[in-house]
């Protein structure tokens, strides 16, 4: 038996997806993909104006988000 095989049978699924072989091409994609996470991440943290609108964003999309509170028990019987 080789020892990819071995490694293989040992490892759960979720480590298989890691060490599969990839293509030149998704590679650059998952690179590009952090590199672009990383530069977005820097803007916000340095910047103070973008920090708040992304907070305030964020604020307002949970509150869309949010569902409806339902009326409780106790409400129905004290006014």
């Amino acid at each position: 038996m080789s020892m990819i095989s071995q490694m293989d049978m040992s490892l759960p699924d979720t480590m298989k997806a890691f060490t599969r072989t990839r293509s030149r091409k998704e590679l650059l994609s998952i690179h590009m993909k952090f590199i672009l996470l990383v530069i977005i991440g820097t803007l916000l943290w340095n910047n103070n104006s973008a920090r708040q609108f992304t907070s305030e964003s964020f604020n307002s999309l949970a509150e869309f988000i949010e569902p409806e509170t339902e009326s409780k028990p106790y409400q129905s019987i004290w006014p």
